[in-house]
């Protein structure tokens, strides 16, 4: 039990301290709360496409497991349908609304992934794990404007949200990925050294980012709207699509730790970019990252507990 506990933390731990870093630094004033902006472009534009890359570049393929592919994408489809219908309904402001519903649909899976597979499958299938999560980061990727565009009311046409889709640094970043791990390419190794590193300053300068902007003064009625949505990501979300998964498709070992991953982790950090190039948000998508970050501590603990218990990882 102790373990799974500690898996959950060593995660969400460093995390933490990364955003109070920011918040401290502007605390004192040696950066502005504007500085977040800026670092939220090149986090947007530079690194986390390095990122995406990487993780595709670095996967393995394994044995296909396409009924598990096709049920991440009915199930982020299907959520991101029928989020678009309530969400907008609870929630009338289309900048709140837009951010409400893509922190309830995209997880953090970038930055959890990974780790989580680790702590509860050990180094068994990772490489196809990673290639599982690059495909969910890929569709969630194509979603978020479509969800901003209908959020915010914004009247445009299915050719500029086709352009949108298709200029994503983040899906720009995984097709280039893709097309290297298709055709067997190798980047020379200083390039590899320099797209490395700066994968490596991601989390770090995202979460500093955030600590930046973050705010003590909280409205209530927006405290209780962060609280239903953390409660809907890490809870709701997953007792829907990982219950349907295991009680009808019969998932268990490193398919289930991969829906875990996907729909159990709390809200990306690059949700806070994302609403500020599409017009969302920025600071209430914050609040949902650092709170679903926060109170993952204690759900990602009751989820690996239970598959561990009921003998499903």
């Amino acid at each position: 039990m102790l373990s799974n506990l500690l898996v959950s933390f060593n995660i969400v731990a460093p995390l933490f301290f990364y955003g109070l870093v920011g918040y401290i630094l502007k605390a004192c004033g040696a950066v502005s709360e504007g500085i977040a902006t800026d670092i939220n472009k090149i986090y947007f534009c530079v690194l986390v496409p390095c990122t995406l890359f990487l993780s595709v570049y670095n996967s393995a393929w394994g044995d296909f497991d396409l009924r598990l592919y096709a049920y991440i994408l009915a199930a982020l489809l299907i959520l991101a349908a029928v989020l678009l219908v309530i969400v907008p309904r609870l929630v009338p402001d289309g900048r709140d609304a837009s951010v409400s519903l893509h922190a309830i649909l995209r997880g953090n899976t970038a930055v959890y992934g990974i780790p989580l597979a680790q702590g509860v499958l050990g180094t068994s299938d990772i490489g196809n794990i990673a290639f599982t999560l690059c495909l969910s980061i890929l569709v969630s990727n194509a979603i978020a404007p479509v969800i901003f565009a209908k959020c915010c009311h914004k009247k445009t046409s299915a050719g500029k949200i086709l352009k949108q889709i298709v200029t994503n640094p983040l899906l720009i970043g995984e097709a280039v990925g893709i097309l290297f791990l298709l055709l067997k390419l190798r980047l020379p190794q200083f390039l590899l050294t320099t797209v490395t590193g700066l994968s490596a300053a991601t989390t770090p300068i995202a979460f500093i980012g955030l600590g930046a902007a973050f705010s003590l003064q909280t409205s209530a009625s927006r405290r209780k709207l962060v609280t239903s949505v953390t409660l809907a990501r890490l809870l709701l979300v997953p007792l829907l699509v990982i219950g349907v998964g295991v009680a009808v498709f019969g998932f268990s070992g490193t398919a289930l730790v991969a829906l875990l991953a996907i729909f159990a982790t709390p809200t990306a950090v690059c949700t806070f970019a994302v609403a500020e190039i599409y017009g969302g948000n920025a600071r209430l998508a914050g609040d949902y990252v650092l709170s679903t970050t926060a109170a993952s501590i204690l759900t990602l603990f009751i989820w690996i507990f239970a598959i561990k218990t009921l003998g499903l990882a």
